[in-house]
């Protein structure tokens, strides 16, 4: 949903106090807060709550829901006025390093290890994804797109982790690993 949708604000608002009242993340924060589990990959963030799945992407035309990603970087709900909040855009990966080994060796090896662990991928991109003012310093994305409510949270983890276990085969180790639900069509 586009900020500029009259019912956006309300969407958010519903999403938050969702997060507040659903037992199961209740118990997923109590738990991790108390110990009483432990997260699998503590170098990774935890599932995502329902307001960053949802907004995470905001800015982008095609709206994506978010089902994982490596950054740990605390995402931070849009608030003041509209014409303040970050909105995000993609850009080209530029002369990175990655390129140099993608179609050929490193894309057929993460669609083998996709395969493997029974990931309903739809596609596979290499992009930038950050605001206007600092798309160049923005970092630079494998992006993984997911059939819509084919994975959740802490499966997409798991993927995220092996992703970049792949990525450091290669000496890559600056290159963010995100999860999209995604449908592609053929034109």
């Amino acid at each position: 949903m586009p900020p500029d949708d009259p019912n956006f604000m309300a969407s958010c608002v519903a999403a938050a106090e969702k997060d507040q009242t659903d037992p199961d993340i209740l118990a997923l924060r109590h738990a991790l807060s108390t110990g009483d589990i432990s997260h699998p990959h503590p170098e990774l963030p935890t599932p995502l709550s329902a307001m960053e799945a949802n907004f995470y992407y905001l800015g982008l035309r095609s709206s994506p829901t978010l089902v994982a990603r490596s950054s740990t970087t605390l995402w931070e709900v849009p608030s003041g006025p509209e014409e303040n909040w970050k909105l995000k855009e993609l850009g080209i990966p530029g002369n990175h390093p990655i390129r140099h080994v993608w179609g050929d060796r490193l894309a057929p090896q993460l669609s083998d290890l996709l395969k493997s662990m029974k990931v309903q991928w739809t596609s596979l991109n290499i992009v930038r994804i950050g605001d206007s003012e600092d798309m160049w310093f923005a970092p630079v994305v494998l992006w993984i797109g997911v059939k819509p409510a084919s994975l959740n949270g802490y499966d997409g983890i798991e993927v995220v982790s092996k992703c970049l276990e792949l990525l450091k085969e290669y000496d890559i180790s600056d290159v963010e690993v995100e999860i999209i639900e995604s449908v592609v069509e053929r034109l």
